[in-house]
């Protein structure tokens, strides 16, 4: 007879490769996902913040994505029923959140070589 790990006979195991059945989307608690996603917006509002001399747009964009992005996060973190649910929306806005702040840095340099030439 073939082992299963999932606990129900005749159940597959579960394929590691997908990502929803990644241990950080299947256990865990809020504070795997906040805690990173707290440091990415303070890092990225810094540095904004920090470039507010230079221009005053995109920056001001940044700041209100990046924030709304992480208030988000906060909200799903408590209104969302527990895993991995909640997990994935969080691992999403995550990302979401990175990408954005990673979006407002480039638009700013183009922004401002644009200016320079």
């Amino acid at each position: 007879m073939a082992e299963h790990s999932a606990g129900r006979r005749g159940a597959p195991e579960p394929d590691p490769t997908l990502l929803r059945n990644q241990p950080a989307i299947r256990t865990g608690s809020r504070r795997r996902w906040l805690i990173p996603g707290g440091a990415v917006a303070a890092v990225a509002v810094g540095l904004l913040v920090a470039a507010l001399s230079l221009q005053l747009v995109v920056p001001v964009v940044g700041i209100v994505l990046i924030g709304g992005l992480y208030a988000a996060m906060l909200v799903c973190a408590w209104a969302i029923p527990p895993l991995p649910r909640r997990n994935a929306v969080l691992a999403w806005l995550f990302v979401s959140m990175a990408v954005a702040a990673a979006a407002v840095f480039v638009s700013l340099l183009l922004v401002e070589t644009r200016q320079a030439l």
